[in-house]
């Protein structure tokens, strides 16, 4: 009897813990994605930088490093906005669902943020079709 309660107390606090990492996550995602845009926005790169994780930031080096391409972001993302049309909790990652809209089109993504290093970071992202 006595193992079974240890066994459900152990279970409890696991999942306290669980639910408390998701819930900071939650919150530390929500920001990141806000500053991501806010970055686009302002072209700033360096930002974007600290927001990838080590795969994109691996794939879009050249591009971020590009000294031309801080105008770039500012001139096609100034006047954009950005939704969030969904957000799922899928294997100690956050999916975003974002609407994009920039000089009236819109397009769909997906941003995957997740840990890397103890750090929260945009991991992955990729256009989608609805």
């Amino acid at each position: 009897m006595h193992r079974l309660v240890r066994v459900i107390l152990a279970l409890l606090l696991t999942s306290n813990v669980w639910a408390a990492d998701t819930d900071s996550l939650m919150l530390e995602g929500d920001v990141l994605v806000d500053s991501y845009f806010q970055a686009l926005k302002n072209g700033d790169t360096q930002t974007v930088k600290s927001i990838f994780g080590s795969n994109l930031l691996e794939k879009y080096q050249d591009l971020l490093d590009n000294s031309m391409y801080p105008q770039m972001l500012i001139d096609k993302y100034t006047d954009s906005g950005y939704s969030i049309s969904s957000k799922q909790f899928l294997d100690n990652h956050l999916r975003y669902g974002i609407q994009l809209t920039v000089t009236g089109y819109v397009s769909n993504l997906f941003l995957i943020v997740g840990t890397e290093s103890g750090r929260v970071v945009i991991t992955s992202m990729e256009e989608f079709v609805d």
